[in-house]
């Protein structure tokens, strides 16, 4: 979980890349919540319980799994949802790359009521989070189809959030809200523990699904910022972090697989 200083910068260099490509993540759809998870009427009446800008995140009922770690799916059809036979091609790499590391499966889908769409529908790329009748990962977009982007959505549908969002954020990042769109300061918003439990992992800088430091900027300038330098786990980019292996193995109950990657 690591970082590294380039020229007076600190770079984060595995996490979602956003710096060029923000305007394909939802494409400023407002429905989404922290610019790419469509939430369900049910996680929408969770998140407002509290009277503030928090919702119950996998592991809390908020998201829930998908049975026998199988995740059905299809493919949107049709001129307007349909993907082509080179795009389908890449979702299935990343799903097989997934299924390498964990103990999740995505599988067809052989009449099962609760199931996964990817679709290339409305503008941008973005998931539902967690097991739905009808969840959607909706890839939009070039950078969309690219491993990375389709992973984190993948890893959305599995039932995670974001790990800038985690309760104990404060202890290891700062938020610069002076830089922060004003539109969009609530997709920052921290996480209740009583919302989100870290499955007794550390925060993780490298996950996949933490922004980069300059997510939802105004003016250019770095919104997640660290509070100590810190040299990056190396890995392919568009990889998932160690943390985040463990994570998704340790939720779906594969601790055999732990050791997989």
């Amino acid at each position: 979980m690591k970082w590294f200083l380039v020229a007076l910068c600190i770079i984060w260099v595995n996490s979602l890349d956003l710096e060029d490509n923000e305007d394909q993540l939802g494409d400023g759809l407002p429905e989404l919540y922290d610019g790419d998870m469509l939430l369900t009427p049910e996680q929408k009446r969770i998140l407002s319980l509290d009277g503030k800008d928090l919702w119950r995140v996998a592991h809390r009922n908020f998201a829930q799994r998908w049975p026998n770690k199988i995740v059905p799916y299809v493919y949107g059809a049709g001129p307007i949802d349909g993907l082509t036979k080179d795009e389908n091609k890449k979702v299935r790499e990343a799903m097989r790359y997934i299924e390498s590391k964990t103990c999740v499966k995505f599988r067809p889908r052989q009449g099962q009521r609760d199931h996964l769409i990817i679709m290339k529908g409305r503008p941008g790329c973005w998931a539902n989070v967690g097991r739905a009748r009808f969840a959607k990962v909706n890839l939009n977009g070039p950078w969309c189809l690219t491993r990375g982007p389709i992973v984190h959505e993948l890893v959305h549908v599995l039932g995670f959030g974001h790990a800038h969002q985690a309760p104990n954020r404060d202890d290891y990042i700062d938020i610069k809200w002076e830089n922060v769109k004003d539109s969009e300061k609530s997709h920052l918003t921290k996480l209740s523990s009583k919302d989100w439990t870290m499955l007794s992992l550390p925060y993780d800088y490298d996950s996949l699904m933490h922004y980069r430091p300059n997510a939802h900027s105004a003016n250019g300038k770095d919104t997640i910022v660290p509070k100590k330098p810190r040299v990056p786990e190396k890995r392919g980019s568009g990889t998932l972090s160690e943390l985040d292996i463990l994570r998704i193995n340790r939720y779906y109950d594969c601790p055999p697989v732990e050791e997989k990657h």
